[in-house]
């Protein structure tokens, strides 16, 4: 599926977060808008490439006490040596593989779920967006050869946010990733760990 896809189907939901915060009496003020403005940032692993690790960054507007529309942008990498070869003719061969998305979408939160005195706001999330992958191979005898790919990108899953106080919380997600990458679709797991911080007290589901 071509990149330019990706961009229409990404405009289109912009417009339907402009439509729904327009829309939203949660707080329909600027200086609402910015309070109701959340931002994260943390660890990722995505399955897929030979595991890939990086990090996490996303921003997130709320539009009631139990749905927040969200952008997040990951960056991951990884880095294999083919050590066997290295006394061989083939010589030292290394491998990186980087891939970056870009997705967004609703998060839907549920009533606030207490294990012992411990309280969790469990969430499941829907985001499209897009992909790039990128490989390059480099090798002692031979010059490096590398290649690049763009892809529609989905996630579907969910996860839970402990609130430390009012504004700043920790966040544990899991979801099922699925890319397009040379014609052929893949299927990962994206796995992020991180924190946040809401700029206002931030709204509870209830």
């Amino acid at each position: 599926m071509k990149f330019r896809i990706t961009l229409t189907q990404a405009s289109l939901l912009w417009v339907g977060v402009a439509i729904l915060t327009l829309c939203n009496p949660y707080r329909a003020s600027a200086q609402g808008l910015l309070d109701n403005l959340e931002v994260s940032g943390g660890y990722n692993h995505t399955t897929g490439d030979l595991g890939l690790n990086g990090f996490n960054g996303g921003a997130g507007l709320w539009v009631n006490r139990r749905v927040s529309l969200n952008f997040d942008y990951d960056w991951t990498a990884k880095n294999t040596t083919l050590g066997v070869l290295s006394l061989t003719s083939a010589g030292h061969i290394a491998i990186k593989n980087r891939m970056q998305d870009w997705l967004i979408g609703p998060r839907i939160f549920f009533a606030t779920h207490k294990i012992n005195k411990y309280k969790f706001d469990p969430f499941g999330e829907l985001k499209l967006g897009g992909a790039h992958l990128s490989e390059r191979i480099q090798q002692t005898t031979v010059p490096s050869q590398s290649a690049s790919a763009n892809s529609f990108a989905w996630v579907l899953g969910g996860g839970a946010d402990y609130q430390f106080n009012s504004q700043w919380f920790g966040r544990v997600n899991l979801d099922y990733m699925r890319t397009h990458f040379a014609d052929a679709g893949q299927n990962r797991l994206r796995f992020v760990l991180g924190v946040g911080y809401t700029f206002s007290p931030r709204p509870t589901a209830k």
